[in-house]
């Protein structure tokens, strides 16, 4: 087994190089969600420095780090059968630049290109040699790129109106006397109690990228609580409420089976725990 360090310095590589790249750490991949993509790749010369990072390169490791490591993370033993091949160049340096300026048809590297960045992330092949490259301080590369195209506008409005919508259905449910608690880290939940009991759990969307139907469910749930549950008894909805919510139009989108059945445990939670009581008595 060769001695990655020495090899390196073998190679040619600047001690100095070797320990700026301890301290440059690539870039997390960016989100898919916020860009719409062309259907089509690009063989071209790249400039290496706007590559800064890629798929299964780990952004919390140095350049350095995954240089190191990179056999046992990605497996297979690449980046050492590179090294060894290297070794062999005449000009070692120079000559894996120029082999990484040929296409390889046969075994691509593959970029993709952000627009809005100006940056370049492996996500389909050549980690290994994009890894050695970083730590030799190559200049350019040959490679097949796609173009991602940032959609702005679009994902700020998207952003604005998910945020928009979780704020209107906490302060629908808050104004008829019912308590909100939104939790969560990977998933979204809330939690909704009456008098410090709980009533239902509403999982939501943690952000706008994921399906937005439970939260038009939830905002549904909302509008039917707000327009129904004000100066009421709990035992005239079970039954009366899909005729009437259809007969008046009130949700142009219709009622799913889901979204009634909800309401109607909802309701029953809240006659279980004296609502329509308590609320008749302050009336």
């Amino acid at each position: 087994m060769i001695n990655k360090l020495d090899t390196l310095l073998n190679i040619g590589v600047k001690i100095e190089h070797i320990e700026k790249m301890k301290n440059v750490y690539p870039e997390p991949m960016p989100d898919d969600n916020l860009y719409d993509y062309e259907k089509h790749e690009e063989t071209r010369l790249v400039n290496f420095d706007l590559v800064t990072g890629g798929h299964r390169i780990d952004s919390n490791k140095s350049w350095y780090e995954n240089f190191m490591n990179a056999d046992k993370d990605l497996g297979q033993g690449r980046i050492t059968k590179n090294l060894e091949i290297i070794l062999k160049y005449e000009d070692k340096i120079a000559d894996y630049e120029n082999f990484l300026k040929e296409d390889f048809s046969f075994e691509p590297i593959w970029l993709t290109f952000y627009d809005n960045l100006n940056e370049y992330f492996t996500y389909n092949g050549g980690n290994h040699r994009l890894i050695i490259a970083k730590m030799m301080g190559v200049k350019e590369i040959c490679a097949r790129v796609t173009t991602y195209h940032y959609k702005g506008f679009e994902v700020e409005q998207r952003k604005k109106r998910y945020t928009s919508n979780i704020e209107n259905v906490i302060n629908g449910l808050e104004s008829l006397g019912l308590t909100c608690k939104l939790e969560g880290s990977s998933d979204l939940d809330l939690d909704v109690l009456y008098d410090g009991n709980y009533i239902v759990n509403l999982p939501l969307p943690y952000d706008f990228t994921e399906d937005q139907e439970p939260l038009a469910e939830v905002m549904t749930l909302t509008l039917l609580l707000k327009e129904y549950l004000p100066n009421r008894t709990g035992n005239r909805f079970f039954g009366w409420i899909s005729d009437k919510v259809h007969e008046r139009g009130l949700f142009t989108r219709g009622l799913s089976d889901e979204t009634l059945e909800l309401y109607h445990r909802v309701m029953e939670r809240l006659v279980e725990e004296g609502y329509f009581t308590a609320n008749k008595s302050k009336g």
